[in-house]
C-alpha cells in the first residue's frame, strides 16, 4: 500500500543564493497573476489553449524557464478549477506571496549523501545546503519525491516536498481495538472504544449560547461567551470527571 506525506525541508542560503532564490519567486509568483488575470477574463480552463496564449509572453517578460513556465499555466489552472468545484463561481486566485513549484529531476533535487538542494533559477542552476534531521529515512530507496513547493516564512526558506513510500498494509485480523476521540466546538470532547464510551460535556454549546443570549436580552459579546463557556466546561468536567457513559 502506498502512503504519501509532506517532509518541510529546511533550506539554508547565503545572501548571494537567498537574492536568486526571491527574484525567482517572485517572478513566478507575478507570472501567476498574470496567467490568473487572462483566465478570468476569457474564462478559458484548457491548458492547450492558455499554454498557446500565454506561454511564450510570460517566458519573454519574467525570464521563466520553459518547465517554470508551464508549471504557472498548471497552478492556475488547478487553482481555477478548485474555486468552481467549491464556490461554483468565478473567483480570481491572488498569488500575493513568492513561491515556486519544482517538478522533481527536472527543477530540482535533493542528495541525501551531499545533503544538498539543487535548484533551478532565473540564472541558472544553484546547489544549497538543507536541513534533513529527521528526515533522513524519506531518502532510502523505495521513496518517491513529487513536485515540491519552496516558499519563505520570517525570512527563512522552506520546501515542501510529497514524498511516497510503500508501507505494509493492516490486516484485519490485526485489530485488537479501536479508539476514536471527537473534537469539536459544539461538543467539548467524547471518546469512544468497542468497550466504552466517555464524554467530557454532555450540552450542545450553540444552544446553551442562544439561551443565554435570550436570558440577558441582548447579544453577548465573544469574550463574554467564552468566559460563560469555560465556566460551564470547568463545572462539567467536575460533575462528570470519573463517570462513564
Amino acid at each position: 500500500m502506498l502512503q504519501t506525506v509532506t517532509a518541510k525541508l529546511k533550506i539554508l542560503v547565503d545572501p548571494a543564493s537567498r537574492k536568486l532564490l526571491r527574484d525567482t519567486m517572485k517572478a513566478y509568483s507575478n507570472a501567476c497573476n498574470e496567467i490568473a488575470e487572462y483566465i478570468f477574463r476569457t474564462h478559458d480552463l484548457k491548458r492547450y489553449s492558455v499554454h498557446k496564449e500565454v506561454y511564450y509572453p510570460i517566458r519573454e517578460r519574467y525570464g521563466l524557464r520553459s518547465q517554470m513556465a508551464e508549471s504557472c499555466i498548471r497552478t492556475v489552472v488547478g487553482a481555477y478549477r478548485t474555486i468552481l468545484a467549491n464556490q461554483k463561481e468565478w473567483i480570481k486566485p491572488g498569488f500575493l506571496h513568492p513561491q515556486l513549484d519544482l517538478v522533481w529531476n527536472r527543477d530540482y533535487s535533493l542528495s541525501g549523501k551531499t545533503g544538498l538542494f539543487s535548484v533551478n533559477t532565473l540564472e541558472g542552476r544553484i546547489k544549497v545546503p538543507f536541513c534533513k534531521q529527521g528526515y533522513e529515512q524519506y531518502f532510502s530507496e523505495g521513496c518517491r519525491f513529487g513536485t515540491a513547493k519552496l516558499v519563505t516564512k520570517h525570512g527563512k526558506f522552506f520546501l515542501h516536498v510529497p514524498v511516497t513510500y510503500e508501507i505494509r498494509e493492516l490486516k484485519k485480523e490485526e485489530v485488537t481495538n479501536v479508539v476514536g476521540i471527537d473534537r469539536g466546538i459544539r461538543f467539548w470532547q467524547s471518546r469512544m472504544t468497542a468497550r466504552e464510551r466517555r464524554y467530557s460535556m454532555t450540552e450542545d454549546l450553540s444552544n446553551r449560547n442562544a439561551r443565554i443570549t435570550k436570558r440577558s436580552g441582548r447579544n453577548c459579546s465573544r469574550s463574554e461567551h467564552r468566559r460563560q463557556d469555560a465556566e460551564y466546561v470547568r463545572s462539567v468536567r467536575e460533575r462528570t470527571a470519573g463517570c462513564g457513559m
